[in-house]
């Protein structure tokens, strides 16, 4: 049958060969699938006991799947952890201290302020990262001076990644912390 595909189709006989595997393969998991659709992986599986003279079906008990080595299990995913920013990404180093962070701090939380100090506020612009939106927002949030972003630590830098819709891992990604700290030493005459 192949050689005849061969001469008609005009296909080198190769080509010929591997459609004719293909096709056998197909059309031999589709037999099996239509005369044996009780073998299917997700059907139950059932067994049959003669019982008095009648023949009865029993499911019986899946097979246990083996337990995954230690370590083996896939990374948690923000989805499962119930964190509204990016449920499809992986968790990362970052996420999981700022998880641990989270649960287990007793630290106060950051300060937040209704207003600046003295009416005036740092222009938060010179941290690189932060552009007119970002200041708007963290002024919103109650971040308006450089030692208040200085001061965070992980739980404080979680607290405040949750309000910032849109914007989630800039703080760690920019190194807010770092170029404020600088910028607060700068202030003080320090460096």
């Amino acid at each position: 049958m192949v050689a005849v595909l061969h001469r008609w189709a005009g296909m080198g006989l190769g080509a010929s060969v591997l459609i004719g595997l293909i096709a056998f393969a197909g059309l031999g998991a589709l037999a099996a699938r239509l005369v044996c659709p009780g073998q299917a992986e997700d059907a139950p599986r059932t067994a049959t006991a003669v019982v008095g003279g009648v023949e009865a079906e029993e499911p019986t008990v899946p097979a246990k799947a083996a337990p995954e080595p230690v370590g083996a299990a896939a990374p948690q995913r923000a989805a499962d952890r119930g964190s509204p920013h990016d449920a499809a990404r992986p968790v990362s180093g970052l996420d999981a201290a700022l998880s641990r962070a989270r649960a287990h701090s007793v630290e106060p939380p950051p300060e937040f302020l209704a207003a600046p100090r003295n009416g005036q506020a740092d222009d938060l612009k010179r941290i690189r990262g932060i552009g007119p939106a970002l200041e708007a927002l963290l002024n919103d949030i109650g971040v308006w001076h450089y030692d208040q972003i200085a001061s965070w630590r992980a739980r404080h830098i979680a607290l405040v990644d949750e309000r910032m819709t849109g914007f989630h891992g800039r703080i760690t990604r920019d190194e807010w912390v770092k170029q404020a700290r600088a910028l607060v030493q700068a202030q003080r005459g320090e460096g």
